[in-house]
This record gives structure tokens, C-alpha cells and sequence, in this order.
């Protein structure tokens, strides 16, 4: 879903700023092959095996068909910026601006270059990352592109005024940047996370951070689609550990990797933490070989709350933290997309994820499931090697505030980038396809183009209970802009400022817009 939500933004982009055809066959064809596969017996893990060796081969052939056109878009768009040197183009697909990871292709047997903005020319700093450049962008317009110049006077990659401001401190039991302290026990657990900023601890005290925690799992029937209450009766903690190694100490970001054998399978971490950004993100492979086991990551944390907030589609939903009654005690497993949340007055935690959507959070014990082994009706479900990455966002104010939707997107949509030679391009080097004054509570999520194939389709939609007006900014003048329907059909016609790049209306808290513009 994920990226063929960019692969329309970046066709449209290219579309409209660089005459690239847009694919709305291949798109379609995709959608309909990623929608299939969501019928409610094949998304949950409830079907048998042949139907996971077909879905398999299915997404596969999405994502290499979806990578394929995002390339072509890109490199459609990339071949038309002006670029008096070396250019690397970092693109957003967001509706947001933001300043976020990238990581581009570098040889290795090429000096790390200096990286500078044009506007203001700040050096940026950098590290090698395997065979890839990695670095912390300027900000880069919501569903747009900006440039950074490329310079290899510094050898050693890294910006003078920038690494002298790093704050990455990383070994096998400590943790630190400039926003944590982290220590860590001979198991690899959190027994301190401390927040600088807010000058406190998140962990409750006396207890263990990202413990994973296998519980035994046996429903009464239904073994692939239920979860009983009492699968909490019985667990054990994942607690062996077979290595701790430093893999990364950049002035970006520095990791950890702990590996851990568990019966017959192995669980590999690598904890990063940034020198820029506030996540702690646990970037997850499991070669899981167990039956009717329930594995979660564990964060009991020094919140005090009595419910929690969840992410869905387009929204969110609040849900209690106690059982305190019966409706209470059969909401013991919450599904959610990209985040929850638990907030205090002042201050909160929230749980992020990148393909995760089981959680249970009681009595400020926040956890996220990770796998699922049932045996009926595939025996061998979750007998698979799985990759995931979940960050913790520790945060003062409440989600809202905190901004936990954004952290959350970033987490789940990287911003692409290319390396562009010298060329005499006509687009500008900083450009955004549209932007919204309404960012801090209203999602620009979707631009494609109109199913008619008459104009572009944007779709918003407002997540904090708030009202107002919302006024969208575009690249250049469109013709006409009307409301539609989830299907794109008319409502109502919109108007326009009288240059034709600015559009307001009023947005109600949680409605989902739809909007068909015609650029001029």
C-alpha cells in the first residue's frame, strides 16, 4: 500500500512537471492484486498454506513492478532539475515538510562528499552505511523535492560544523544521544531509559525495556484467528543472548545488534539511535521455528492513564487500560496501524511500527505483537523469516502535541534520493506539488491521478478532533477544483483564489476530503 501510495505522488509529480506518462494501468492492476490479497481470511493468517505460497509470488511481483515505476517517475523528474554541479535530489512523497534519514548508493571505493544546502549552504553530516551514504536531510517540501549540492574536499565525509556536535555514544550496555540515555543489562534489556529533555525516566522503575516476551498460545478453537484472554497465564522471557555488537558509530546515528537464540529459532535486533531525531527504532529479523507461541515486545512505562490512543485508517481510536469492567476485559488486544499511544498530562510514549497491528497496553504495560504461531488451518504458519521495525517515541505533551502522526509517517515512508550529474534542467531545485497551512492536524495523504483520468485526486484527512480552515498551496495555477466523494464523484465546486494557486475550506475534526483539481 505503502508504496504504491509514492508511486502515485511521484507519477503524478513527474506527470505534470516533467510530461511522464502515468501508469494508471500497471497502478490499477496493482491495487486490485494488493486488495485481493486483503480478503479477511488471507490478511489475518487464517487461510491454508497454498493460499500464502500464491500471495507470496503475487507481492512479490507488486513490489518489483511498484519499485519499477517509482524509479521511472523518479528518474523522469530528477531529469529535469537544474543541477550546475553534482546534485543529489532527495524527494518527499509526505504531505508534510520534514527533515528525515536518506540513504543513497555511494561506491565504496569513493571518498564520502560534503553534502550543502543551496539556500543557505550548511554542511550536512554524513557516514557510510554499508554501501550507501547516509545522512539527515534539510527539510524537503511535502510531496516535492529539494537539492543538495554535492562537494568531495572532505575526505572523511563528515561536515566539520556538524560532527563536532554529535552526541552518539554507543556499547554493548549504554546507549546515548543528545535526547536518551539508555542502559542496558548483560541480557541486552533496557534497565534505564532516561529522557534528557524531559529530565525523566520513561521506565517504571525496577522494571526491563524491549523485553520480548513469549506467552503460550492455545486457543480454544480457531487457532489461526483467535487470541484467548488467558494466553497471558503462561509466558517466558526471551532472555538468552548470543552477541551484542556495535555495528555503526557515525555522527548520524550509531547502532546496536543483539542476536538471541530462542528453542529452535534466532531473533537479531539492531537498535538505533540518531544524533537528530528523538525515535529508537528496533529494526527486527526473526527465523521463527516454534508452534502455538505469541511473541511480544514488552515496554512497561512510567505512564499514569486509563486509556490509550490507536491509529486506523484515516483516524484513531481510544481504547481503556484497565479491566475494570466486562466490555473493558474484551478489549484486551487492540488492532492498530502505525502507532499507539499512552499519555499522561505533560507527557507520553508512543509505540510506532512499520507492519505490526496487534497491541495490548494495561497498567503502563505498553506491547506490540510480533508473531503468531498457530497450526490450523496452516500448520506451518509464521514458520517463516520476518523482518520488522517498531521505535519507541518517548515525547512531552500528548500525541498530539508531539506530533506522533508524522513520526509515524516517517517511520513508514523513507524519502527517496538520486545523485544527478551537471545538467541544464528547467525545474526549480525546491519544489512541492502542494502543500497544506493545516499540517499539524490535517494528513495531505493521497495524490493520483483521477480514475476518469480527468485532473489529480487529492485526499486529506483531519485526526484530532479539531475544526477550521485548511488552505492548500500549488505549484503552479489550477484551472478548477471541485469536492467529490470517496468514488471522485462531484459535490460541490470549490473556489479558487484569483491566481489560481490557493485553495480554502473548512475541514471538520476527523472528515475525510476528497478534492479533483485541474491544473491549468
Amino acid at each position: 500500500e505503502l508504496l504504491l501510495h509514492d508511486v502515485e505522488t511521484l507519477s503524478a509529480a513527474a506527470g505534470l512537471w516533467a510530461g511522464h506518462a502515468y501508469p494508471d494501468q500497471a497502478v490499477g492492476q496493482a491495487w486490485e492484486t494488493v486488495l485481493l490479497n486483503q480478503f479477511h481470511d488471507i490478511l489475518p493468517g487464517s487461510s491454508i498454506e497454498p493460499v500464502y505460497e500464491d500471495s507470496r509470488e503475487q507481492y512479490e511481483a507488486v513490489l518489483a513492478r511498484g519499485r519499477e515505476l517509482a524509479d521511472q517517475a523518479i528518474d523522469r523528474l530528477a531529469s529535469q532539475v537544474q543541477a550546475e554541479s553534482e546534485t543529489v535530489l532527495v524527494i518527499n512523497t509526505a504531505g508534510y515538510d520534514r527533515s528525515e534519514i536518506v540513504r543513497l548508493p555511494w561506491p565504496e571505493d569513493r571518498p564520502l562528499p560534503r553534502l550543502t544546502c543551496p539556500t543557505n549552504e550548511l554542511g550536512l553530516a554524513v557516514q557510510r552505511c554499508g554501501s550507501d551514504m547516509l545522512f539527515l536531510s534539510q527539510p524537503v517540501p511535502a510531496k516535492g523535492y529539494c537539492s543538495l549540492q554535492v562537494a568531495t574536499d572532505d575526505v572523511m565525509g563528515i561536515a566539520p560544523e556538524m560532527a563536532s556536535l554529535s552526541m552518539l555514544d554507543v556499547s554493548a550496555r549504554h546507549m546515548e544521544n543528545r535526547f536518551y540515555s539508555i542502559d542496558l543489562d548483560e541480557q541486552g534489556h533496557f534497565v534505564r531509559l532516561y529522557d534528557k529533555t524531559a529530565r525523566r525516566d520513561v521506565l517504571k522503575a525496577g522494571c526491563k525495556g524491549n523485553v520480548l516476551r513469549v506467552f503460550e498460545d492455545k486457543p480454544m478453537a480457531h487457532q489461526n484467528w483467535d487470541i484467548d484472554i488467558y494466553y497471558q497465564q503462561k509466558s517466558w522471557v526471551v532472555d538468552s543472548l548470543a552477541s551484542a555488537e556495535v555495528v555503526e558509530t557515525g555522527p548520524v546515528r550509531a547502532a546496536l545488534r543483539l542476536t538471541r537464540p530462542f528453542l529452535d529459532s534466532t531473533i537479531v535486533q539492531t537498535i538505533y539511535v540518531y544524533d537528530q531525531l528523538p525515535r529508537i527504532e528496533f529494526e527486527t529479523f526473526i527465523d521463527w521455528k516454534e508452534d502455538e507461541l505469541l511473541l511480544k515486545a514488552e515496554f512497561p512505562v512510567e505512564i499514569h492513564a486509563d486509556s490509550a490512543t490507536y491509529d486506523i485508517q484515516f483516524g484513531n481510536v481510544t481504547r481503556p487500560t484497565h479491566w475494570n469492567t466486562s466490555w473493558d476485559w474484551a478489549r484486551f488486544e487492540v488492532c492498530a496501524q502505525k502507532w499507539a499511544d499512552l499519555s499522561e498530562e505533560g507527557y507520553g510514549v508512543s509505540l510506532l511500527n512499520d507492519c505490526k497491528y496487534g497491541h495490548d497496553i494495561r497498567d503502563g504495560v505498553m506491547r506490540l505483537t510480533l508473531l503468531k504461531s498457530g497450526t490450523a488451518p496452516n500448520p506451518h504458519a509464521d514458520r517463516e523469516q520476518h523482518w520488522m521495525t517498531y521505535a519507541l517515541y518517548p515525547h512531552l505533551g500528548g500525541w498530539r502535541q508531539a506530533n506522533t502522526m508524522q513520526q509515524a509517517y516517517n517511520l513508514n515512508l523513507p524519502l527517496y534520493a538520486r545523485l544527478i550529474a551537471p545538467q541544464d534542467g528547467t525545474a526549480p531545485r525546491h519544489r512541492s506539488l502542494v502543500q497544506t497551512d493545516a499540517f499539524d492536524h490535517v494528513m495531505l495523504e493521497t495524490v493520483k491521478r483521477a480514475e476518469d483520468t480527468d485532473g489529480l485526486i487529492l485526499r486529506l484527512f483531519e485526526y484530532t478532533n479539531r475544526r477550521g480552515p485548511v488552505t492548500l498551496t500549488f505549484a503552479q495555477p489550477v484551472a478548477s477544483a471541485e469536492g467529490c466523494d470517496l468514488l471522485e464523484r462531484k459535490l460541490r465546486a470549490l473556489d479558487l483564489a484569483a491566481d489560481g494557486q490557493q485553495l480554502t475550506f473548512e475541514i471538520k475534526p476527523y472528515e475525510i476530503v476528497t478534492i479533483r483539481i485541474r491544473p491549468a
